[in-house]
Protein backbone atom coordinates (compact mmCIF):
# COMPACT_ATOMS: atom_id res chain seq x y z
CA UNK A 1 0.00 0.00 0.00
CA UNK A 2 1.04 3.53 -0.49
CA UNK A 3 -0.27 7.30 -0.32
CA UNK A 4 0.37 9.39 -3.10
CA UNK A 5 -0.27 9.01 -6.57
CA UNK A 6 2.74 10.80 -8.64
CA UNK A 7 5.12 8.41 -10.59
CA UNK A 8 7.71 9.80 -12.55
CA UNK A 9 10.08 7.87 -14.88
CA UNK A 10 13.91 8.63 -15.69
CA UNK A 11 17.12 6.88 -16.73
CA UNK A 12 18.35 6.24 -13.57
CA UNK A 13 21.96 7.12 -12.58
CA UNK A 14 25.02 4.15 -12.91
CA UNK A 15 25.93 4.61 -8.63
CA UNK A 16 26.76 2.21 -6.14
CA UNK A 17 26.62 2.80 -1.99
CA UNK A 18 24.19 5.43 -2.13
CA UNK A 19 22.92 7.21 1.10
CA UNK A 20 20.16 9.68 1.48
CA UNK A 21 21.14 12.02 4.62
CA UNK A 22 18.09 14.04 5.93
CA UNK A 23 19.00 16.00 9.39
CA UNK A 24 20.63 12.70 11.44
CA UNK A 25 19.17 10.27 9.59
CA UNK A 26 20.97 8.68 6.93
CA UNK A 27 18.93 5.82 4.80
CA UNK A 28 19.56 3.50 2.57
CA UNK A 29 19.22 4.38 -1.70
CA UNK A 30 17.58 1.74 -3.32
CA UNK A 31 17.00 3.36 -6.80
CA UNK A 32 17.58 7.15 -8.10
CA UNK A 33 16.61 8.66 -11.44
CA UNK A 34 17.12 12.05 -12.43
CA UNK A 35 13.99 13.12 -10.87
CA UNK A 36 13.53 11.05 -7.93
CA UNK A 37 14.48 8.61 -5.75
CA UNK A 38 13.91 5.75 -3.61
CA UNK A 39 15.16 4.89 -0.11
CA UNK A 40 14.95 2.66 2.33
CA UNK A 41 14.76 1.90 6.25
CA UNK A 42 14.52 -1.57 7.66
CA UNK A 43 13.00 -0.40 11.19
CA UNK A 44 10.94 2.06 9.12
CA UNK A 45 11.01 5.68 8.53
CA UNK A 46 11.97 8.09 10.41
CA UNK A 47 8.58 9.89 11.90
CA UNK A 48 10.42 13.12 11.06
CA UNK A 49 10.14 12.05 7.32
CA UNK A 50 6.78 11.01 7.11
CA UNK A 51 5.50 14.33 8.67
CA UNK A 52 7.10 15.41 5.12
CA UNK A 53 4.86 13.52 3.00
CA UNK A 54 2.04 16.68 2.74
CA UNK A 55 4.76 17.57 -0.15
CA UNK A 56 6.38 20.40 1.65
CA UNK A 57 9.98 20.91 0.26
CA UNK A 58 12.92 20.20 2.24
CA UNK A 59 16.81 19.95 1.88
CA UNK A 60 18.76 16.69 1.96
CA UNK A 61 22.25 14.97 1.00
CA UNK A 62 22.93 12.21 -1.45
CA UNK A 63 26.55 10.36 -0.52
CA UNK A 64 28.08 8.21 -2.74
CA UNK A 65 30.58 6.63 -0.17
CA UNK A 66 32.30 3.87 -2.33
CA UNK A 67 32.91 7.16 -4.74
CA UNK A 68 33.58 9.94 -2.16
CA UNK A 69 30.95 12.22 -3.55
CA UNK A 70 27.65 14.19 -3.06
CA UNK A 71 24.93 16.21 -4.06
CA UNK A 72 22.80 18.43 -2.24
CA UNK A 73 18.74 18.32 -3.24
CA UNK A 74 15.61 20.08 -2.60
CA UNK A 75 12.75 17.51 -2.39
CA UNK A 76 9.37 16.30 -1.38
CA UNK A 77 8.00 13.14 -0.22
CA UNK A 78 5.52 11.71 -2.89
CA UNK A 79 4.99 8.59 -2.11
CA UNK A 80 5.22 5.98 0.83
CA UNK A 81 4.85 2.30 1.03
CA UNK A 82 4.44 0.01 3.61
CA UNK A 83 6.44 -3.05 5.21
CA UNK A 84 5.01 -6.42 4.34
CA UNK A 85 3.31 -6.37 7.71
CA UNK A 86 1.18 -3.14 6.55
CA UNK A 87 2.08 -1.69 10.23
CA UNK A 88 4.91 1.15 8.89
CA UNK A 89 6.35 2.36 5.85
CA UNK A 90 9.73 1.99 5.01
CA UNK A 91 10.22 3.20 1.82
CA UNK A 92 9.42 6.42 0.25
CA UNK A 93 10.10 8.35 -3.05
CA UNK A 94 11.06 11.30 -3.11
CA UNK A 95 11.16 13.95 -6.08
CA UNK A 96 14.07 16.38 -5.91
CA UNK A 97 16.02 18.72 -7.80
CA UNK A 98 19.75 19.13 -7.03
CA UNK A 99 20.60 22.42 -5.50
CA UNK A 100 24.08 22.15 -7.19
CA UNK A 101 24.50 19.80 -10.53
CA UNK A 102 22.59 17.56 -11.97
CA UNK A 103 25.94 15.46 -11.67
CA UNK A 104 27.17 14.43 -8.19
CA UNK A 105 30.12 16.95 -7.02
CA UNK A 106 33.59 15.42 -5.66
CA UNK A 107 34.12 15.85 -2.10
CA UNK A 108 37.26 18.19 -2.67
CA UNK A 109 36.25 20.29 0.43
CA UNK A 110 38.19 19.19 3.73
CA UNK A 111 41.74 17.44 4.25
CA UNK A 112 43.12 14.57 2.65
CA UNK A 113 42.20 11.68 4.91
CA UNK A 114 45.05 8.58 5.09
CA UNK A 115 44.43 5.40 7.35
CA UNK A 116 47.34 3.82 8.90
CA UNK A 117 46.38 -0.04 9.89
CA UNK A 118 47.81 -3.29 10.37
CA UNK A 119 45.36 -5.19 11.98
CA UNK A 120 47.39 -6.35 15.35
CA UNK A 121 49.82 -4.42 17.41
CA UNK A 122 53.48 -4.50 17.13
CA UNK A 123 54.58 -4.55 13.15
CA UNK A 124 54.84 -0.77 13.89
CA UNK A 125 52.08 0.87 12.52
CA UNK A 126 51.98 3.68 15.57
CA UNK A 127 55.46 4.54 14.43
CA UNK A 128 54.94 4.90 11.02
CA UNK A 129 52.21 6.98 11.23
CA UNK A 130 53.55 9.32 13.84
CA UNK A 131 56.72 9.56 11.51
CA UNK A 132 54.54 9.55 8.40
CA UNK A 133 52.45 12.91 9.59
CA UNK A 134 55.53 14.95 10.82
CA UNK A 135 57.42 14.63 7.19
CA UNK A 136 54.50 15.91 5.86
CA UNK A 137 54.51 18.73 8.30
CA UNK A 138 58.17 19.07 7.30
CA UNK A 139 57.23 19.12 3.93
CA UNK A 140 54.77 22.04 4.50
CA UNK A 141 51.82 20.85 5.45
CA UNK A 142 48.84 21.69 7.83
CA UNK A 143 48.61 18.26 9.41
CA UNK A 144 46.91 16.63 12.15
CA UNK A 145 47.52 13.45 13.77
CA UNK A 146 44.24 11.35 14.91
CA UNK A 147 44.99 8.54 16.95
CA UNK A 148 41.92 6.15 16.81
CA UNK A 149 43.19 4.13 19.69
CA UNK A 150 40.14 4.90 21.69
CA UNK A 151 41.12 4.58 25.72
CA UNK A 152 44.84 3.62 24.93
CA UNK A 153 46.51 5.90 23.01
CA UNK A 154 50.25 6.83 22.53
CA UNK A 155 50.62 8.92 19.35
CA UNK A 156 51.39 11.75 22.07
CA UNK A 157 53.78 9.44 23.94
CA UNK A 158 55.97 9.35 20.88
CA UNK A 159 55.60 12.76 19.82
CA UNK A 160 56.99 13.65 23.29
CA UNK A 161 53.98 15.03 24.40
CA UNK A 162 53.90 14.25 28.46
CA UNK A 163 50.79 15.64 29.53
CA UNK A 164 47.28 15.87 27.12
CA UNK A 165 45.13 19.30 27.81
CA UNK A 166 42.52 17.39 25.99
CA UNK A 167 41.28 14.42 23.61
CA UNK A 168 38.45 13.24 21.67
CA UNK A 169 36.71 12.15 24.86
CA UNK A 170 35.99 16.26 25.20
CA UNK A 171 34.31 16.26 21.57
CA UNK A 172 32.65 13.43 22.10
CA UNK A 173 31.35 14.40 25.47
CA UNK A 174 30.55 17.54 23.29
CA UNK A 175 32.85 19.61 25.38
CA UNK A 176 34.57 21.16 22.21
CA UNK A 177 34.74 21.11 18.95
CA UNK A 178 36.67 18.41 17.07
CA UNK A 179 39.38 21.42 15.97
CA UNK A 180 39.35 22.44 19.39
CA UNK A 181 39.90 18.61 20.91
CA UNK A 182 43.86 19.14 18.99
CA UNK A 183 46.44 20.00 21.14
CA UNK A 184 49.86 21.51 19.26
CA UNK A 185 53.29 19.51 19.35
CA UNK A 186 56.59 20.35 19.32
CA UNK A 187 56.67 20.33 15.60
CA UNK A 188 55.24 23.26 12.96
CA UNK A 189 52.29 22.22 11.47
CA UNK A 190 51.81 19.14 13.23
CA UNK A 191 48.79 18.59 15.55
CA UNK A 192 47.42 15.79 17.52
CA UNK A 193 44.41 14.80 18.55
CA UNK A 194 44.69 12.25 20.59
CA UNK A 195 42.58 9.04 21.47
CA UNK A 196 42.99 9.19 25.16
CA UNK A 197 43.40 6.83 28.14
CA UNK A 198 40.29 6.08 29.51
CA UNK A 199 37.83 3.82 27.81
CA UNK A 200 35.43 4.91 25.09
CA UNK A 201 32.01 3.21 24.86
CA UNK A 202 30.01 2.91 21.81
CA UNK A 203 32.33 4.56 20.12
CA UNK A 204 31.15 2.50 16.53
CA UNK A 205 28.02 4.84 16.56
CA UNK A 206 30.11 8.01 16.61
CA UNK A 207 32.08 7.43 13.97
CA UNK A 208 29.74 9.21 11.34
CA UNK A 209 29.30 12.24 12.97
CA UNK A 210 33.00 12.53 13.80
CA UNK A 211 34.12 11.64 10.31
CA UNK A 212 31.79 14.96 8.88
CA UNK A 213 33.78 16.76 11.47
CA UNK A 214 37.17 15.66 10.25
CA UNK A 215 36.61 16.73 7.04
CA UNK A 216 35.85 20.59 8.29
CA UNK A 217 39.34 20.61 10.47
CA UNK A 218 41.61 23.34 8.70
CA UNK A 219 44.31 21.14 7.73
CA UNK A 220 45.74 19.27 4.46
CA UNK A 221 45.98 15.79 5.66
CA UNK A 222 44.49 13.86 8.64
CA UNK A 223 46.66 11.03 9.42
CA UNK A 224 44.60 8.18 11.38
CA UNK A 225 46.66 5.91 13.14
CA UNK A 226 44.25 3.27 13.39
CA UNK A 227 43.48 0.56 16.62
CA UNK A 228 44.85 -3.05 16.34
CA UNK A 229 42.40 -5.43 15.87
CA UNK A 230 39.01 -5.17 13.37
CA UNK A 231 36.74 -3.19 15.63
CA UNK A 232 33.39 -1.82 13.95
CA UNK A 233 35.07 1.99 14.40
CA UNK A 234 38.61 0.83 13.06
CA UNK A 235 36.99 -0.98 10.05
CA UNK A 236 34.64 1.98 9.07
CA UNK A 237 37.65 4.54 9.63
CA UNK A 238 39.51 2.29 7.32
CA UNK A 239 36.91 2.41 4.81
CA UNK A 240 36.42 5.91 4.78
CA UNK A 241 39.62 6.92 4.23
CA UNK A 242 41.12 8.18 1.04
CA UNK A 243 44.06 6.78 1.30
CA UNK A 244 44.41 3.23 3.03
CA UNK A 245 47.90 2.70 3.88
CA UNK A 246 48.83 -1.29 5.82
CA UNK A 247 52.01 -1.54 7.59
CA UNK A 248 53.49 -5.11 7.46
CA UNK A 249 56.67 -7.13 9.39
CA UNK A 250 58.33 -10.05 7.28
CA UNK A 251 56.39 -12.46 9.95
CA UNK A 252 53.56 -14.90 9.10
CA UNK A 253 51.44 -13.77 12.01
CA UNK A 254 51.54 -9.53 10.36
CA UNK A 255 50.55 -11.21 6.86
CA UNK A 256 48.18 -13.66 8.53
CA UNK A 257 46.82 -11.11 10.75
CA UNK A 258 47.06 -8.18 7.90
CA UNK A 259 45.15 -10.12 5.44
CA UNK A 260 42.39 -11.09 7.89
CA UNK A 261 42.14 -7.33 8.44
CA UNK A 262 41.59 -6.50 4.73
CA UNK A 263 39.10 -9.60 4.29
CA UNK A 264 37.12 -8.20 7.08
CA UNK A 265 37.02 -4.22 5.78
CA UNK A 266 36.41 -5.75 2.41
CA UNK A 267 33.27 -7.61 3.44
CA UNK A 268 32.18 -4.67 5.50
CA UNK A 269 32.49 -2.11 2.74
CA UNK A 270 30.62 -4.78 -0.04
CA UNK A 271 27.94 -5.70 3.01
CA UNK A 272 27.15 -1.90 3.55
CA UNK A 273 25.99 -1.97 -0.64
CA UNK A 274 22.38 -3.03 -0.47
CA UNK A 275 22.06 -4.60 -4.01
CA UNK A 276 25.02 -6.61 -2.86
CA UNK A 277 23.72 -7.23 0.85
CA UNK A 278 20.55 -8.42 -0.86
CA UNK A 279 22.49 -10.85 -2.97
CA UNK A 280 24.04 -12.46 -0.31
CA UNK A 281 21.54 -12.74 1.51
CA UNK A 282 19.87 -15.28 -0.98
CA UNK A 283 23.25 -17.25 -0.66
CA UNK A 284 22.59 -17.23 3.49
CA UNK A 285 25.32 -14.53 4.16
CA UNK A 286 27.97 -16.61 2.90
CA UNK A 287 30.90 -14.53 1.25
CA UNK A 288 32.48 -17.39 0.44
CA UNK A 289 29.46 -18.06 -2.25
CA UNK A 290 29.43 -14.48 -3.19
CA UNK A 291 33.39 -13.93 -4.90
CA UNK A 292 32.02 -16.96 -6.90
CA UNK A 293 28.97 -16.20 -8.07
CA UNK A 294 30.10 -12.61 -9.45
CA UNK A 295 32.83 -14.16 -11.58
CA UNK A 296 29.95 -16.06 -13.44
CA UNK A 297 28.27 -12.31 -14.44
CA UNK A 298 28.48 -10.49 -17.01
CA UNK A 299 30.63 -7.35 -16.72
CA UNK A 300 27.79 -5.43 -18.04
CA UNK A 301 25.69 -6.68 -14.91
CA UNK A 302 24.60 -4.10 -12.90
CA UNK A 303 25.26 -6.14 -9.36
CA UNK A 304 28.59 -6.86 -10.91
CA UNK A 305 29.48 -3.43 -11.47
CA UNK A 306 28.63 -2.77 -8.05
CA UNK A 307 30.48 -5.65 -6.70
CA UNK A 308 33.79 -4.38 -8.38
CA UNK A 309 33.12 -0.66 -7.84
CA UNK A 310 33.16 -1.31 -4.42
CA UNK A 311 37.01 -3.51 -4.69
CA UNK A 312 38.29 -0.95 -6.77
CA UNK A 313 37.74 1.74 -3.80
CA UNK A 314 39.45 -1.22 -1.05
CA UNK A 315 43.00 -0.90 -3.32
CA UNK A 316 45.21 0.14 -0.57
CA UNK A 317 49.55 0.72 -0.42
CA UNK A 318 51.91 -1.29 2.03
CA UNK A 319 54.25 -0.33 4.10
CA UNK A 320 56.85 -3.15 4.72
CA UNK A 321 58.25 -2.34 8.13
CA UNK A 322 61.69 -3.98 9.85
CA UNK A 323 62.51 -5.42 5.98
CA UNK A 324 66.46 -6.10 5.72
CA UNK A 325 66.79 -8.39 2.48
CA UNK A 326 64.76 -9.42 -0.41
CA UNK A 327 63.78 -12.48 1.36
CA UNK A 328 62.03 -10.23 3.41
CA UNK A 329 60.46 -7.83 0.97
CA UNK A 330 59.25 -11.23 -0.84
CA UNK A 331 57.38 -12.04 2.14
CA UNK A 332 55.60 -8.51 2.62
CA UNK A 333 54.82 -9.12 -1.21
CA UNK A 334 52.84 -12.35 -0.77
CA UNK A 335 50.05 -10.37 0.96
CA UNK A 336 49.43 -7.98 -2.49
CA UNK A 337 49.33 -11.58 -4.45
CA UNK A 338 46.61 -13.06 -1.64
CA UNK A 339 44.42 -10.12 -1.58
CA UNK A 340 44.66 -9.63 -5.35
CA UNK A 341 43.40 -13.79 -6.45
CA UNK A 342 41.04 -13.70 -3.45
CA UNK A 343 39.90 -10.73 -3.07
CA UNK A 344 40.37 -9.19 -6.24
CA UNK A 345 41.66 -6.42 -4.57
CA UNK A 346 44.58 -3.86 -6.31
CA UNK A 347 47.18 -3.13 -3.37
CA UNK A 348 51.14 -2.00 -4.07
CA UNK A 349 54.36 -1.69 -2.25
CA UNK A 350 55.10 2.17 -0.96
CA UNK A 351 58.57 1.30 0.73
CA UNK A 352 59.90 0.17 3.15
CA UNK A 353 61.75 0.29 6.63
CA UNK A 354 64.45 -0.90 7.82
CA UNK A 355 65.03 -3.01 11.22
CA UNK A 356 67.68 -0.45 12.96
CA UNK A 357 69.04 1.53 16.04
CA UNK A 358 67.58 4.82 15.16
CA UNK A 359 63.85 3.54 15.61
CA UNK A 360 64.57 1.54 18.55
CA UNK A 361 66.33 4.64 20.27
CA UNK A 362 63.54 7.11 18.75
CA UNK A 363 61.27 5.21 21.23
CA UNK A 364 63.15 5.36 24.20
CA UNK A 365 63.56 8.85 23.47
CA UNK A 366 60.12 9.68 22.61
CA UNK A 367 61.30 11.30 19.36
CA UNK A 368 60.16 10.72 15.96
CA UNK A 369 62.79 8.94 14.58
CA UNK A 370 62.96 11.28 11.61
CA UNK A 371 63.55 13.90 13.96
CA UNK A 372 66.15 11.91 16.05
CA UNK A 373 68.16 10.66 12.74
CA UNK A 374 67.37 12.97 10.08
CA UNK A 375 69.83 11.80 7.92
CA UNK A 376 69.33 7.69 8.71
CA UNK A 377 68.71 5.99 5.56
CA UNK A 378 64.46 5.11 6.96
CA UNK A 379 64.66 9.34 7.36
CA UNK A 380 65.25 9.56 3.76
CA UNK A 381 62.66 6.16 2.92
CA UNK A 382 59.67 7.70 5.13
CA UNK A 383 60.34 11.36 2.93
CA UNK A 384 60.13 9.06 -0.43
CA UNK A 385 56.93 7.83 1.30
CA UNK A 386 55.33 10.88 2.09
CA UNK A 387 56.58 12.29 -1.43
CA UNK A 388 54.85 8.98 -3.38
CA UNK A 389 51.84 10.37 -1.33
CA UNK A 390 51.31 13.89 -2.59
CA UNK A 391 51.91 12.79 -5.97
CA UNK A 392 49.16 10.53 -6.30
Amino acid sequence: MSFGTERREAPRFETSDLLFEYQDYKLDVLNISKNGVLIYSPDGLPEDLLLLAKSQQFVFWLHDKVKGESMECEGRVIRCILKEDNHSFDKAAIAFNPTQSVQMQKESYGPHVIAVGGSKGGVGKTVTAVNLSLMLALLGKKVTLFDADFGDADCHTMLGVRKLSSDVGDYLHNEVRLADARIDTSYKNLKLISGGVNKIEGIAKQVPHLWKDMKTLPCDYVVVDLDAGIGDHTIEFYNRAATKIIVLTPQFTSLQNAYSFIKASTYSALYQNFKIREKLGDMGDDFTKLFPAMKLLSKDDEISKEFHSVLEQQGFKIIGNMVNSEKELGFVKILTKLVGEHLGIESSILDVLRRCNEVHDSINKITPFIALSPESENARRMKEIVNRLIRQ
